[in-house]
């Protein structure tokens, strides 16, 4: 059965060349999403949104809309990253996108750097 598998891998790998590199960097670009996940968790001031799926971290920091508000207004003052915002049943979350090719750990580790930041200066 795995050899099945690896032939049909292999078989999709030689037909659609774009297919293999396009899955290698979008599972890392999950993994990196997981990771940044797992940083917004290790933090008691932030909660998860909704469930990371695909490169796409939703989150937010524990209280009102207002003090996320302020938040992303902060970080998009200080202007080293770039997070957008959303709104789902009268919740107000930010959205960390991990979608470039040449995105690596370092910078999930800069951008969460960044947020924590500025999360401080809000003193919460």
């Amino acid at each position: 059965m795995e050899r099945n598998v690896a032939l049909v891998n292999l078989k999709v790998s030689q037909t659609f060349p774009f297919h293999s590199i396009f899955s290698v960097f979008f599972c890392r670009n999950i993994k990196l999403a997981k990771e940044f996940e797992k940083l917004v968790l290790e933090d008691k001031r932030f909660e998860i949104s909704f469930d990371v799926i695909m490169a796409l971290v939703c989150f937010r920091l524990k209280g009102t809309n207002e003090i996320n508000e302020k938040l992303l207004k902060l970080i998009s003052e200080d202007g080293r990253i770039h997070i957008v915002p959303s709104n789902f049943k009268e919740k107000y979350y930010l959205r960390f996108a991990v979608c470039a090719t040449s995105t690596t750990s370092e910078h999930v580790q800069f951008a969460w750097k960044v947020i924590t930041e500025m999360t401080d200066k809000l003193k919460v």
